[in-house]
């Protein structure tokens, strides 16, 4: 066994995080960490990945097995993608340095039988090791996580906290590991990005335990459970759903004895109420003991860590039949199509996601309807009484407020005790609702700003990726709110659990083409995300002159694909700056500003992170370009 936990025990301070029986872990296992926010998946993780030492009880990881927590590894900052993603191929990446030097000198200068002889060289040895497969595997494995060809010439130290995240998950294709932990891998991953990784882990010969939020993605890799709860570790066999069913299944069970204790106990009680002071005084004295005893085996509800949140919104009523109309609209960035003619209508009280991978448009759909963003042609039309309110991907939360002042600031009509009982029914301990919101998590922070999204009344709710950093419980309960809405619902999500269970339609953007479809997820998954990942070209066992030549006819043409990269990552560039230095400003400036004024920033900030996305998409385009042209 890879792993043994026993008696295993985690204190944070005075209370009990959680505390395990005996969990044994297989080799080749793929094993889900389950458990509320808060609930201590991430410090499990720390103890197998031997960071956390505080604990009693003992874990037990097989001698000989090399273990990798993923989140842990160190990212030079001053090392590119490519080289981070390469390191356990340091040897074949040496050798492609010196085929691609030769390639450029051949490329520049006149031919020498020298250098001919040595690419020829070079390039068998580099094939018989099999250097072309690790470089396939590595630009596919970075290409499904998102990244562009020019990403992997950027330094780590100017990538994002997600980007590093996924940057690791590439680790996966080129290091070898008997046990890999990973803490909430999704959280920065579209769906084909998903699905990579779900194929990626059940290829694995290793034993993984990953943390997640994603029910989805548990039932896929996954054949057995760690679910904390009420701070018990307990281990399941099976994905998510066989987990429901067995948690289902005992909660009806111990229902169902705790009421036949209760029958007998009302029996005992009735007895002891009839006899106690008759001739059967001593049987009913003997009774009431025996009913005490009986009364301590009837279970109660197990109190919870946290309160279960639930959603509430308001309606304001009917918004006409149709709630939102674009009718051919289009949108470019330089040649770049974002949009092309795109034809959606929402009718009220329809439930509508917006599917399609990262950069390709999303935002923009969604920044065009609410008139953030100018389309180039094109028609929107609001339902004359349609009023929605929108929760943004990105939304700015000052460093310096607390929970309750931030609620009070937008909310000034609201007293405290309005405020208190709100921040309560969203799972906010007192302490909690006087923390800074700069030292909360990222799922307190997605709680927040659903709180302050039940206070809103509209008929239309649009939402921007809601259920990132939330956890199971809470997607359920907004799920489950939003199922039950009565009006229109816009909603963008990367969970495909989250839109079975909410969406009636989809809008589908893929290269530019907007598609609607009837149903959920699964009823259309089959004609979804079409596998179009960027194949590098195999290098042909051919004259190597020839192909030298080749490379030299297209100097031209890649220099120039060059110089448009170069445009676009100083672009972005200078996006990054203006959105770092307007955030700066909303935190530092942001409490003493009018209203209008917060929401013209926020705005300003969310259609930079638009034209952001847009601009890597570009990026994604000029590498398919580009290969073609390193291909021809």
């Amino acid at each position: 066994m890879p792993l043994i936990l026993e008696n295993l025990e985690k204190m944070y301070g005075d209370r009990l995080l959680f505390r395990s029986m005996h969990c044994a872990i297989g080799a080749g296992d793929k094993v889900g960490i389950v458990g509320p926010n808060g609930s201590g998946k991430t410090t499990l993780l720390r103890i197998l990945a031997g960071t956390d030492d505080e604990y009693s009880g003992s874990v037990q990881v097989s001698g000989g097995d090399s273990l990798c927590f993923i989140d842990a590894v160190p990212v030079d900052p001053e090392r590119t993608a490519r080289q981070i993603v390469a390191e356990p191929f340091e040897h074949l990446r040496a050798q492609d340095a010196r085929i691609r030097d030769l390639e450029r000198l051949l490329s520049t200068t006149a031919e020498t039988d020298d250098y001919l002889a040595e690419l020829a060289r070079q390039t068998e040895q580099f094939e018989a090791q099999g250097g072309y497969d690790y470089i396939v595997n590595m630009n596919k494995a970075l290409s499904s996580l998102g990244f562009a060809s020019e990403d992997l010439d950027r330094l780590a130290g100017t990538m994002s906290a997600g980007e590093i995240s996924r940057l690791r998950l590439s680790r996966l294709v080129s290091d070898a590991k008997d046990i890999w932990l990973l803490d909430e891998p999704t959280n920065y991953l579209d769906i084909p990005g998903v699905q990579w990784l779900e194929r990626q882990f059940k290829g694995l010969q290793a034993t993984v335990l990953v943390a997640s939020h994603d029910a989805w993605f548990l039932d896929q890799v996954c054949n057995k459970l760690l679910v904390i709860e009420n701070g018990t570790l307990r281990l399941f066999g099976g994905g998510y759903t066989d987990y429901v069913r067995a948690r289902d299944a005992e909660a009806a069970d111990r229902a169902r004895h705790d009421a036949e204790l209760k029958r007998e106990i009302e029996r005992m009680r009735q007895y002891v109420e009839k006899y106690r002071y008759g001739t059967r005084a001593s049987q009913a004295a003997s009774r009431e003991k025996a009913m005490e005893r009986l009364k301590a085996k009837v279970q109660s509800e197990p109190v919870s860590t946290r309160k279960r949140v639930h959603v509430r919104l308001h309606n304001t009523g009917e918004s006409g039949e149709i709630a939102l109309r674009l009718e051919h609209v289009g949108k470019s960035y330089g040649d770049r199509a974002i949009l092309s003619k795109a034809n959606v209508t929402i009718l009220s009280r329809q439930h509508v996601a917006i599917l399609g991978r990262n950069g390709a448009g999303k935002s923009t759909l969604l920044g065009i309807a609410m008139g953030q963003i100018v389309p180039e042609s094109g028609d929107i039309y609001w339902g004359p009484s349609v009023r929605y309110s929108f929760f943004p991907q990105n939304y700015t939360l000052f460093e310096k407020e607390t929970a309750m002042e931030w609620i009070a600031a937008r909310r000034p009509q609201m007293i405290i005790s309005e405020i208190k009982g709100l921040l309560g029914s969203f799972g906010f301990s007192a302490d909690q609702m006087d923390q800074q919101t700069g030292a909360m998590s990222s799922g307190e922070k997605q709680r927040l700003l659903l709180a302050l999204l039940s206070t809103e009344t509209a008929n239309m709710i649009i939402m921007d990726e809601p259920t990132n950093f939330l956890d199971i419980q809470t997607r359920e309960s907004l799920a489950a709110t939003l199922r039950a809405f009565e009006g229109t619902v816009l909603f963008v999500s990367h969970d495909r659990t989250f839109i079975d269970a909410v969406a009636d339609r989809i809008v589908f953007i893929e290269r530019s083409k907007v598609s609607v479809l009837e149903g959920n997820y699964s009823a259309n998954r089959q004609g979804l995300f079409s596998d179009r990942t960027i194949r590098t070209a195999q290098p042909r066992r051919t004259n190597v002159q020839d192909s030298a030549m080749s490379t030299r006819a297209s100097h031209n043409r890649l220099v120039a694909l060059e110089a448009r990269v170069r445009l676009l990552e100083r672009q972005i560039g200078d996006i990054e700056q203006q959105q770092f230095d307007l955030t700066k400003r909303l935190q530092e400036e942001g409490p003493a500003m009018q209203g209008a004024d917060i929401t013209s920033l926020s705005v300003h900030i969310h259609e930079l992170q638009v034209r952001r996305e847009e601009l890597f998409e570009e990026l994604a385009m000029a590498e398919e370009r580009f290969l073609q042209a390193s291909a021809s």
